[in-house]
């Protein structure tokens, strides 16, 4: 949590989390090598039964539907999952596009933000890339939820929840350094350090 601009943490709340979600070698419930797995390995994970839920779903889901062997064919037994959206608030990230202030070529630049933006093009990237579109009229298409994706509303009811993550310039170094402290607690089962808050902090002031 942020206030006023300053991370504020209870300590004791995240270990509780790490504890359980230590891998299960250590007592918890993570599959011991998940912590060096990428979207690719995970799927992949969730494909074969090794583990219950998948989070990143919207991307997967046509490889998940549509399983393909390793000669290219159809695969004779993809898994069987179902969808629903998370307990609680999810978090809504994405991609940002804008016009330099000094561009020599703002009304282009405009005009390709208006392409890259409209129904027709995030249309597209939600049925061929199984990106979450940003116009509402993609999950309202009776071909979209009737016929190839009847999870639309499914999606569509999870964004409505979700809340903008924080935002700052210092995004990435924050992250890095959280992902990096967390993921040092899983592998080496031990506390996370005291002075974990105040690294956070000092990551939002890059």
């Amino acid at each position: 949590m942020v206030r006023n601009g300053e991370v504020a943490i209870n300590l004791s709340d995240i270990q509780t989390g790490i504890n359980w979600l230590r891998p299960s070698t250590q007592g918890g419930i993570v599959l011991s090598d998940s912590l060096d797995y990428d979207e690719q390995r995970s799927m992949q994970a969730f494909r074969d039964g090794k583990v219950l839920f998948m989070r990143n779903w919207p991307v997967a889901y046509r490889d998940l539907t549509e399983s393909i062997g390793d000669d290219g064919k159809p695969a004779t037994s993809p898994v069987k999952f179902d969808v629903v959206p998370l307990p609680g608030k999810s978090v809504l990230g994405g991609e940002n596009l804008a016009i330099a202030a000094n561009s020599i070529k703002p009304k282009a630049a405009q005009a390709l933000i208006e392409f890259l933006t409209d129904a027709r093009s995030q249309q597209i990237l939600f049925e061929r890339g199984g990106f979450a579109a940003t116009r509402e009229i993609v999950y309202r298409d009776a071909e979209v939820r009737e016929k190839k994706y009847k999870y639309a509303d499914t999606l569509l009811q999870a964004i409505q929840l979700a809340r903008p993550r924080p935002m700052t310039p210092c995004y990435r170094q924050f992250s890095e350094a959280f992902q990096t402290a967390v993921a040092q607690a899983l592998r080496d089962a031990k506390p996370l350090p005291e002075d974990f808050a105040d690294s956070m902090n000092a990551a939002l002031k890059c």
